[in-house]
């Protein structure tokens, strides 16, 4: 009687444990599904966040190349009357171009890290050439002032150069400054080469005249010794 007792329970308990799983079955299905759920969403909602952030990035990079861009190009203008006009009264009458990029407002983290590093190169060298230029008047060296003049026409170029690499890291078109012959960055670097020869041919000559100077020094030196 008790083994049939046993036998019976046992057989009623293997029959409800059949029965369970289904229910077991759909239960760990739902958690799955809701999990995956979750996960999915998450997924979904991180990338539309990311996507929602490199637009607005590239949205403001967009801007802040353009007004840098402007900037650069209408300060390298500002060089051009130097081919005809001595840098001496271009100081005298307060013309000498400035360079003020804060008026580029924005986050300039947008901006690759190699070009922030050159623009901001650039304006360390505009503040120390502007330094060189207000020691003109108290200098009566031809030399220091075509030094000058390379050095500005320099930074003109670099300024145009730094211009274009904005513009194309945004997909803007180029400059028509930059594409014509005639344009304004070609007179500039033709400016540069000839500050840069009259320069050298100045240097070469005082090198022989100094030359010769010690030469003939050397020669009288002698005559008195015999």
């Amino acid at each position: 009687m008790a083994d049939w007792f046993i036998a019976t329970e046992g057989v009623k308990v293997v029959k409800d444990s059949a029965s369970l799983w289904p229910q077991i079955i759909t239960a760990v299905s739902s958690a799955g599904a809701a999990l995956g759920g979750v996960c999915l969403t998450h997924h979904f909602t991180r990338r539309r966040e990311e996507r929602a952030a490199a637009d607005k990035a590239a949205a403001e990079r967009l801007y802040l190349a353009t007004e840098l861009a402007f900037l650069l190009e209408r300060y390298a203008s500002g060089w051009t009357y130097l081919r005809w006009t001595h840098l001496e009264k271009l100081s005298q009458d307060n013309r000498i171009p400035v360079l003020d990029l804060s008026a580029a407002s924005g986050d300039w983290r947008v901006l690759p890290p190699r070009q922030l590093f050159k623009i901001r190169s650039l304006e360390a060298d505009y503040v120390a050439l502007v330094s060189r230029i207000s020691k003109l008047t108290d200098s009566n060296d031809d030399r220091f002032e075509l030094i000058l003049n390379f050095d500005c026409f320099q930074t003109a170029v670099r300024a145009f150069i730094l211009s274009a690499r904005l513009r194309r890291e945004v997909g803007l078109p180029d400059s028509a400054h930059l594409r014509d012959k005639s344009g304004v960055l070609r007179g500039l670097r033709e400016a540069r080469q000839r500050s840069w020869s009259t320069e050298a041919r100045l240097r070469r000559f005082e090198n022989e005249a100094f030359e010769s100077i010690q030469l003939r020094s050397y020669q009288q030196e002698d005559e008195g010794q015999q």
